[in-house]
């Protein structure tokens, strides 16, 4: 029977030697190709204008539902915040149930969704009476009221209510 020692400085080389193989396999990976812009102006762009359009196209699109939606603008004025206010949101969940703070009260209730519209049920809100008032959460509980066109380009979700003729734009924000 044989016996095998190991010393710190052995063991610890035999770590490194290990890893070292291992990051010689993951540099072997393959990898897609990378465009290269034209040589010269005289060349033919249409593989530029290729690459362009792919990249256009891959460009993320939020999700309407269970996206955290932040108010960045109401009928175009822009939404301030003060120092220490929560920001005003909402959340259309899937199983038709919509939730969010509108600038003092917290709303809660039901949404149908056909198409490019969003159909509100009656929205239930807490009560708070705030100091300061905030002169955007009326407009915004009225934009939440029965049929709302709606439209997503990249992050930015736009309402258009226009039985209030009341418009909105929100930011797709990623809660970590």
């Amino acid at each position: 029977m044989f016996s095998i020692t190991h010393s710190r400085s052995g063991y610890l080389t035999s770590v490194l030697a290990a890893m070292v193989l291992l990051s010689g396999c993951t540099a072997m990976t393959a990898s897609e190709p990378q465009p290269t812009p034209a040589a010269d102006a005289g060349e033919n762009t249409a593989d530029a204008t290729a690459v362009t359009s792919k990249a256009e196209a891959a460009t993320p699109q939020a999700a309407l539902e269970n996206t955290y939606w932040k108010l960045v603008s109401l009928n175009d004025a822009p939404i301030l915040i003060i120092e220490d206010q929560r920001e005003p949101h909402l959340i259309l969940k899937q199983g038709d149930r919509v939730q969010g703070f509108s600038g003092c009260n917290q709303f809660m209730g039901q949404f149908g969704l056909k198409d490019n519209r969003l159909q509100f049920g009656p929205i239930a809100t807490t009560m708070r009476a705030c100091m300061p008032s905030i002169d955007y959460e009326h407009r915004f509980l009225q934009l939440l009221q029965g049929e709302v066109n709606w439209s997503i380009e990249g992050e930015q979700l736009n309402l258009n209510n226009p039985s209030n003729s009341i418009q909105a734009s929100f930011k797709a924000v990623y809660l970590q």
